[in-house]
C-alpha cells in the first residue's frame, strides 16, 4: 500500500484577526504518493494561515496583469511615433491596438475552460511566459506587420492569464476580506498598469525612445513569471479517482461550442473594432480621449499630457484598495450607486470644459472622478460572479466576466466614436482638423458618456436592490 501523504496549502492570515471567528476545522486531503501531484493539491484550513504567502500570490498575479495593461498604455501614447518608425501603413494603423482586444476577447472562454480542467497554475504560468516573450518582441519589431502579429499573440497569452488568475484567487485565498483584497488588486492592476504606461510612454518617447518601454515591460514580466513558479499554489481540479486529464479534456470542454462562440465573438469584435478604431487617426476612442484631448486640443506635449493623468492613477489605486477592505461592510447597491453617481461628474465636467481653461479649473477634477465607478464595479462584479459559479468552474467564471466586460467596452467605443465623428463632420468650422472642430466631437462624446452613467445608476440601483453585502466570510 502506498504511503499516504498529507498535502496542505498554506492559507492567508486574517487581515484583522479580531474581525473574524476562527474557521471550522476541515480534514486535510489524503493523497497517495502516486496522486500527490501539483494539480491535485487542495487548500486546507487546519494550520494557522500565513499572510506572507498570500501576498506573494496576489502580488504575482496582479503584477502580470499590470504589465499586460502597461503595454497597452505604451501603445496608446506611442502609436503615432511607432507607426512612423515602423513605416506602418495608414490603412493598418488601427490594428496594433484592436488586434489585441480581438484575440484576447475571442480566446477568454477557451482559456477559462482549459484552466478549469488542467489547473489554473500551469495555464497561468504558460500564459505569463508567452506574454513576456511577445511584449519583449514588440520592442524588437522591425515592421508594422511584426508589431501587429506580436500584439495578437499577446492577446492570446492574456486570455490564458486573466481567467486563471481569477480562479487562483477564488480557490486558494481565504474567503472574506483577504479574498476581497485579492480581487481588488486584480482589478487595480489593469487601470493602474494602463495609466503608468501612458505616463512612462510619454517619458520614453521624449527621451530614449518608445522601444525602451517594451524592453522594460518584457523584463519585468519575466521577473513576475519567475516569481510565479515559486509563489503560485497548485489548486485542485479533480479527485485522484476521477478520469484522466486527457479524457476530461475531451469530454468536459465543449470544443464545438467554444469554436462557434469564439468565431462569433471574433466576427463581432472585428466589426466593432474596425468601426471604433478605424477613426483613431482623427477621432480617438474613449481610452484615448483624456490623454489626447490635451495634445490635440490644448497642444500639450506627450509628456505633459501623461503627467496630467497622474490624479486618475493615484485615485484609482486608493479606490481599489479601499473597496477590497470595506466591500463586505457596505451593501453593494450603495457602493455601486455612490461610485457611479460620482463618476458621472467626470464626463459632465469634460463636456462643459473650455480648452482655454487651466488644467486645475476642470480637467483635474474630472481625472479624480473618472476611475471611481469602474474600480468599484470590478471588485463587486468579481465577487458576485465567484459566488454564482461552482468552485470547479471559477476560471470559466472569470472568463465570462471579462468577456462581457470587453464586449461592453467595444460597443461603447464604437458608439462614442460614431458620435464624435458625426458631430465633427457636421461642425460649422471650415477646417475639420482644427482643435475647435475636434473638440466639438469630443464634447458630444462626453455628453453621451454622462447620459450612460446616469442610466447605469438607474439600472444598477434597480438590478442590485436585493443583493445586500458581498464578499463576507462564511464559517
Amino acid at each position: 500500500m502506498a504511503t499516504q501523504v498529507i498535502v496542505e496549502l498554506e492559507d492567508l492570515d486574517h487581515f484583522a484577526s479580531t474581525s473574524y471567528a476562527a474557521p471550522s476545522p476541515k480534514p486535510p486531503v489524503l493523497l497517495t504518493d502516486a496522486a500527490a501531484s501539483p494539480s491535485t493539491i487542495r487548500p486546507s484550513q487546519d494550520h494557522a494561515p500565513y499572510k506572507r504567502r498570500a501576498w506573494m500570490v496576489i502580488t504575482q498575479l496582479a503584477g502580470i496583469n499590470f504589465i499586460t495593461s502597461f503595454s497597452g498604455g505604451l501603445l496608446t501614447v506611442g502609436l503615432p511615433t511607432m507607426a512612423a518608425d515602423l513605416a506602418l501603413q495608414e490603412s493598418l494603423l488601427v490594428w496594433p491596438t484592436s488586434v489585441y482586444a480581438l484575440t484576447s476577447g475571442t480566446c477568454l472562454l477557451l482559456g477559462g475552460s482549459l484552466a478549469d480542467v488542467i489547473g489554473p497554475r500551469p495555464v497561468n504560468l504558460t500564459g505569463g511566459f508567452f506574454l513576456s516573450c511577445f511584449i519583449l518582441a514588440s520592442g524588437f519589431s522591425r515592421t508594422g506587420i511584426e508589431l501587429i502579429m506580436f500584439r495578437a499573440m499577446q492577446g492570446v497569452a492574456s486570455a490564458l492569464v486573466v481567467p486563471s488568475s481569477f480562479s487562483i484567487v477564488s480557490t486558494s485565498i481565504e474567503q472574506g476580506k483577504p479574498r476581497n483584497i485579492g480581487f481588488a488588486c486584480l482589478g487595480l492592476a489593469m487601470p493602474l498598469g494602463y495609466s503608468l504606461g501612458l505616463v512612462l510612454g510619454g517619458v520614453f518617447i521624449s527621451s530614449i525612445g518608445w522601444r525602451a518601454g517594451y524592453y522594460v515591460g518584457g523584463a519585468v514580466s519575466f521577473l513576475f513569471w519567475l516569481a510565479g513558479i515559486f509563489a503560485l499554489p497548485a489548486v485542485a481540479v479533480a479527485h485522484p479517482e476521477e478520469a484522466p486529464m486527457t479524457r476530461r479534456l475531451a469530454t468536459e470542454i465543449d470544443w464545438i461550442g467554444a469554436a462557434l462562440a469564439s468565431a462569433c465573438l471574433a466576427t463581432f469584435s472585428y466589426v466593432l473594432a474596425y468601426n471604433a478604431f478605424g477613426r483613431c487617426c482623427e477621432h480617438p476612442t474613449t481610452d484615448q480621449y483624456l490623454p489626447l484631448i490635451f495634445q490635440n486640443v490644448q497642444t500639450t506635449s506627450p509628456l505633459g499630457a501623461s503627467l496630467r493623468l497622474l490624479p486618475s492613477f493615484i485615485v484609482g489605486t486608493v479606490v481599489n484598495l479601499t473597496t477590497g477592505i470595506i466591500v463586505d461592510r457596505v451593501p453593494a447597491t450603495y457602493a455601486v450607486l455612490i461610485s457611479s453617481g460620482l463618476c458621472a461628474g467626470a464626463p459632465l465636467l469634460m463636456a462643459v470644459i473650455s480648452p482655454r481653461w487651466p488644467y486645475w479649473y476642470d480637467a483635474f477634477f474630472a481625472q479624480v472622478l473618472a476611475p471611481l465607478s469602474a474600480d468599484v464595479l470590478f471588485t463587486v462584479g468579481l465577487l458576485v460572479v465567484s459566488d454564482v459559479f461552482p468552485t470547479r468552474t471559477q476560471a470559466l467564471a472569470g472568463a465570462v466576466f471579462n468577456t462581457a466586460s470587453q464586449l461592453g467596452v467595444s460597443i461603447g467605443l464604437t458608439i462614442i466614436s460614431i458620435i464624435s465623428t458625426s458631430v465633427t463632420a457636421k461642425s460649422d468650422r471650415t477646417e475639420q482638423a482644427s482643435p475647435d472642430a475636434i473638440m466639438a466631437g469630443y464634447r458630444a462624446g462626453f455628453w453621451a458618456m454622462f447620459a450612460w452613467m446616469v442610466l447605469a445608476c438607474v439600472v444598477g440601483g434597480f438590478g442590485l436592490r436585493k443583493i445586500g453585502k458581498v464578499g463576507m466570510k462564511r464559517d
